[in-house]
């Protein structure tokens, strides 16, 4: 793997990392060893299965267990000492290798894609010059990290043969399944209540090696799971491997930085690993607001959408339109008031706090849904959403905005800055309804909505452009009407909601929010002493979407590169990390998707009415390539660059089709004018528009035509 080095990590890191594994469903992360482990991060090392909940306000995670191993050897029970561990996100798989006296263990582990099974092999290998006798224990335990079992927990231990056992389960007169604990040699397996204990019986000569494999695995009435007849860690392995390259074969790009691409390469694996068969929270784990979704989900939706996996991504536009009842009910029928915290029903599970009088989530699920629709450019698509765009709107006008003389502003809340609440007119809230407002109103006239409903709208929606909250000068946007501090919202009009599309008034926020924001180790999302001096991925990813999207393709790509500097050990993507190297939320998927989303953005962009842009790259990337990211229509583009100009375009069709793409003049040459595909052109700018014929299947231009 080219990227290894990147991704590894040993016993000398000073904050160490737990790894993250899963695939959507079944998450859960290891330790050092390749097993679960106390640390780093207990919380995170447990079983859970997305969706599986106790009951309870907040409704958390139902906590499926750990698996933990004990080394014995000459009647002794060997502690970890030295280690180094692999993460593999091409392939899915994490190799932990630790050294003690006289004996070398390696475990190789993985969460298999396709079942909710985890695997395991483990070598021993004699390093001395006795002969070693021992065993290795794996002790099982139903409940959380600290074996504590849920109330009204009912379990039955069951032998399957001389090499596995079971234990079936019954938590809160709702859940019902088994977990299974399965190994390729002859064990000793026992049961005590929450309890499964393997021992494999070793002895090993110097020099010699011997290796086990186990298959632990879950199953429930939501996902039946039997038990193998038959299986190998071999062939488990080999296609776990083929499935994770085919999901990472779906987009690549090759940019000359291997530390970039390494970086997309984790953030892909982290989504993937967190896509669960709803949406995306922050991590499938208690640790993580036991996997409740947030507004995050803007980010690793924009993140997979733009790398070509529409499969997993529209899973979360589709996830709000269907719990849009419960949304509406919330608002008590004055429109759609999603939950800050969501369930996978879309009841609320947030715990009690200012953040509940937070509302521009409303505005990024509507954009998530309108994104969706132009990237798969199907018109029916738009019919499916409007009732959410509907609601949402509704919502804004009916609960949030209120006259401000002949404007109109909106109500003092939480705006997206939650160390400074509550606001008046913020300004990431206003954008939000903005773009809900104009959203409804486009898709509204198609759909033959009343006069009345699109003059209130549209009514709505200019009086609050007219009043954004800006410097007394008028030079810049304020987080707030009459702030003092500065955050991340002001980048709210360029992106997410692009209301203000490159503005002087939108680039000069932007920059200065930099400047106030900056530590010595990168940006941070507010100036405010609680942001604590940090880096923070997401906030880097996010500004360098809206320089993309201003067209400074260069100072976007500083913030990414700089971004590396921004993720925790073993380059995985986290919230936040401290000038010491300390982090917090590991495997993060706002920042995955952040990231993956506006790297993809300096080589592609889409706009509202349906065209891909193919912009001028950063003067760092001029010999950069890329295939397989998404476009407007359901279109797929690769590309390749020598010295910043093109030498090559195909995009793929999904089926014989016309399309509108915008290419930057300094990137293509006027030779693309008279590639056979172009019906019409056009000068716009620094850009040719071109209108173009495509056949189903590849479309390519070189520059050699």
């Amino acid at each position: 793997m080219e990227h290894s080095s990147f991704f590894t990590t040993d016993h000398t890191c000073r904050f160490a990392r737990p790894v993250l594994m899963g695939n959507g469903e079944l998450v859960t992360a290891f330790g050092p060893t390749g097993y679960h482990t106390d640390q780093p991060n207990a919380a995170m090392q447990v079983f859970c299965l997305a969706g599986r909940r106790l009951g309870g306000a907040t409704a958390p995670l139902v906590r499926f267990g750990q698996l933990k191993r004990t080394l014995i050897v000459d009647g002794r029970t060997v502690e970890l000492g030295d280690y180094q561990q692999e993460l593999h996100p091409d392939e899915g798989v994490l190799i932990s290798t630790c050294t003690h006296d006289s004996l070398s263990e390696q475990t190789v582990s993985f969460v298999c894609l396709d079942s909710n099974s985890a695997a395991f092999r483990t070598t021993l290998t004699n390093t001395g010059s006795k002969a070693l006798a021992g065993k290795l224990v794996l002790r099982y335990s139903f409940g959380d990290w600290e074996g504590q079992l849920p109330d009204q927990c009912a379990l039955h231990f069951e032998s399957i043969d001389a090499k596995g056992g079971r234990i079936r389960y019954e938590v809160e007169r709702t859940h019902l399944g088994a977990v299974e604990l399965l190994c390729d040699r002859e064990i000793e397996v026992h049961g005590d209540g929450p309890t499964l204990t393997s021992a494999w019986q070793f002895a090993i000569e110097p020099g010699r090696s011997e290796s086990v494999s186990f298959l632990w695995g879950v199953g429930d009435k939501l996902a039946y799971r039997g038990t193998p007849s038959s299986w190998t860690f071999e062939s488990l392995l080999a296609k776990q491997k083929q499935q994770w390259n085919d999901f990472h074969q779906t987009s690549r790009l090759n940019l000359g930085n291997a530390g970039l691409e390494a970086l997309r390469l984790m953030c892909l694996y982290d989504l993937r690993s967190n896509s669960t068969p709803w949406s995306i929270p922050p991590a499938v784990s208690p640790a993580m607001w036991e996997a409740r979704t947030f507004h995050d989900e803007l980010y690793p939706f924009l993140g997979l959408i733009s790398s070509g996996h529409a499969d997993l991504a529209r899973r979360i536009p589709n996830y709000r339109l269907r719990t849009l009842d419960k949304a509406v009910e919330r608002s008590r029928y004055r429109g759609a008031k999603y939950a800050w915290e969501s369930l996978e029903d879309g009841r609320d599970g947030s715990p009690y706090g200012h953040w509940l009088d937070e509302h521009f989530h409303m505005g990024q699920f509507a954009e998530t849904a309108w994104q969706l629709c132009i990237y798969e450019g199907k018109p029916e698509r738009a019919g499916d959403f409007y009732p959410l765009f509907r609601e949402i709107a509704d919502y804004f006008l009916l609960n949030m905005i209120e006259p401000d003389g002949e404007f109109a502003r909106m109500k003092p809340c939480t705006d997206y800055d939650e160390t400074t609440c509550p606001v008046d007119n913020g300004l990431y809230t206003a954008c939000a309804a903005i773009r809900s407002l104009e959203l409804a109103h486009t898709q509204g006239e198609a759909m033959g909505e009343s006069p009345s409903k699109l003059a209130a709208w549209s009514e709505a929606a200019a009086k609050l452009r007219h009043n954004l909250p800006k410097s007394e000068l008028g030079d810049r946007y304020l987080t707030a009407e009459g702030a003092k501090h500065r955050h991340i919202a002001e980048v709210g009009p360029v992106f997410p909601f692009r209301v203000d599309s490159g503005s002087s008034i939108a680039r000069r926020t932007i920059d200065s929010f930099c400047e106030a924001v900056r530590t010595e180790s990168g940006l941070q999302p507010g100036d405010t002493p609680a942001y604590g001096q940090r880096r923070w991925l997401w906030t880097a990813a996010h500004v360098a979407t809206a320089y993309s999207l201003l067209g400074d393709a260069d100072r976007a790509y500083e913030l990414l590169v700089e971004a590396q500097g921004a993720t925790g050990p073993g380059l995985i993507p986290v919230e936040s990390l401290g000038l010491e190297g300390d982090y917090s939320c590991p495997f993060f998927t706002t920042s995955a998707g952040a990231f993956v989303f506006s790297l993809n953005s300096l080589f592609l962009q889409v706009t509202d009415n349906g065209v891909t842009c193919l912009p001028k790259l950063p003067d760092n990337l001029g010999n950069a390539s890329f295939e397989g990211l998404a476009g407007a229509c359901g279109l797929l583009f690769s590309a390749d660059y020598r010295d910043g100009k093109a030498i090559r375009l195909a995009i793929t069709a999904p089926k014989n089709c016309t399309a509108e793409v915008v290419l930057a003049s300094e990137a293509f040459d006027s030779g693309i004018t008279r590639w056979p595909q172009v019906i019409d052109w056009d000068t716009d700018g620094g850009f040719y528009r071109l209108k173009l014929d495509l056949h189903a299947g590849d479309n390519t231009w070189s520059a050699s035509l």
